[in-house]
Formats: structure tokens, sequence, C-alpha cells
């Protein structure tokens, strides 16, 4: 089937607004794979900007990205005790302890003008090595930070009864034997789900914060050690109104100017 010059512009501008519309790309990924630039979003998805991971000052004191030793997931993130401890005894107070001395990563993903974001999920492979109960949140700019804030994780492992439904809790004990290396079993804290599937993140058109908290409860063990590693935010691009008016125009026109030439 042969087609002409204006429905063939059609058809492709109908597969890109159709691609535009598609969910669950992956929007901004941070796997610590790059030695050299370890925090630096790796999927350049079109249409946003990703910042670079910054770190709280409690996760910064004592981290790094491990490589030598797949025995600790070579290609992840770390943070050792001394950046992960609060000394209070209470997921709520450990919150305040987290925020205060900054137990957390957190970037921001800006949509690009005339763009906006429709976000599905935040997803992540989390692990913790230790004794102590640990905690681990995601929290936004949308939503709020604090102790109330968290947003929901889907995957949180049912054994786990001392679990609140917004918050991974210690049963991610026993990470020194996993991952054997990049992209390999981390037990119950492999893919972790966020959900971000509500109104609260469709249509935004300005600049979001994720913040992601881990932290233990109590300093009595002094080996204690977070891992993180593949940390990705889904959802789609959308061109706004305006751009699909624009695009419309432009198309219109084209297919005026291709009906005079073959005339």
């Amino acid at each position: 089937m042969k087609y002409d010059l204006a429905t063939k512009a059609i058809l492709l501008s109908i597969a890109f607004i159709a691609s535009s519309l598609a969910p669950g790309a992956i929007l901004a990924e941070y796997n610590f794979n790059n030695a050299g630039a370890i925090f630096e979003d790796s999927a350049s998805a079109s249409g946003l900007t990703a910042t670079d991971i910054s770190r709280g000052a409690g996760l910064a004191s004592d981290d790094g990205r491990s490589s030598g030793n797949t025995s600790e997931g070579a290609g992840s993130y770390y943070s050792l005790d001394s950046g992960i401890g609060t000394g209070e005894n209470t997921t709520s107070a450990s919150w305040v302890v987290a925020q205060n001395n900054g137990i957390y990563l957190e970037f921001t993903l800006t949509p690009d003008a005339s763009q906006s974001l429709n976000l599905v999920d935040l997803r992540l492979d989390v692990g913790y090595d230790g004794d102590n109960a640990f905690r681990f949140a995601a929290t936004s700019s949308l939503t709020g930070y604090d102790y109330g804030d968290q947003l929901t994780i889907t995957t949180e492992n049912a054994t786990d009864a001392g679990s609140l439904p917004n918050i991974l809790q210690s049963n991610l004990n026993g990470m020194s034997n996993i991952p054997s290396g990049i992209d390999q079993d981390w037990g119950f804290g492999q893919d972790t789900v966020v959900d971000l599937s509500s109104p609260t993140f469709s249509n935004i058109t300005s600049a979001v914060t994720f913040r992601l908290y881990a932290f233990k409860i109590n300093n009595a063990d002094s080996d204690d050690i977070l891992r993180l590693d593949h940390i990705t935010i889904n959802g789609s691009v959308i061109p706004e109104p305006s751009s699909f008016a624009l695009l419309a125009g432009a198309l219109a026109l084209f297919a005026v100017l291709a009906r005079r030439k073959k005339n």
C-alpha cells in the first residue's frame, strides 16, 4: 500500500503521540555502575532533566560504591553503620533524626517546557546487613518529607508482622551473602516497588524531588551496612495540550502544501 506525503506525515505524528503516551517507560535510572560518576542518571529520557543523586550528610559520612567484592553487590551503593544510625528506639523518633542528620538520598526530575510527567512507580533493590531493626521509606516534595508522608511500598513482606504498609522494615537482614554481583538476587528487597499511581503524580509540570530514607533503630551493632541499587522512576512524558495543537497546526499546513505540490 502506497501513501502520499501528507498521509505519511499524519501516520508518523500519530506514532509520535502514541509513544509519548506509553506508560511505564524508565524516565530516570541510578545504577551506580559508572565508577567515575556513580550518582548520575543513566537513563537520559527525553522531555525531562534528572539531577544526580544528592546524599544527606549522614549517609555521605561513610559511604561508597561496591566494586571489588561481588559478595557485597558489585556496582551498588553502600553506607556503613556510622552513617545510618539514629540512636532512637522507635521509627517515628528515628525519622526525625534521619531528617536532621541527613540519612537519605534524593534526586529531582523536572519536565521540559511544554511537557508534563505521569509517574507510575519508583523501583529499586535495597538490602541491609545487620542485627538491628532497619527502616527504608520514600517521600516526595509533592507529598511531604515527614513521618506521616511516606509513599506506599507495594512489595512489603507479609511475614514481617511488625511492618507498616509504607515502610520496608528489618526483613532485609542477611545481605552479607547476597547479591553475588550486579543484578543478582537481593532477597526480600529486590525490585522493591513504591507506588506513584495516584493523581498527585499525574500531569506534573514542575520539579519533583524524591527523598529515600534508610536508617536503623538504635546503634548497638557497629557492623551494619545499607545497600541500594538500580533505582528507577517509571512513567511517561506527555506533551502539553498546546504542543499537540501546534503539532496539529503544522501537520495541517504540511498536508495543504503537499497537496498543492502534487497538483
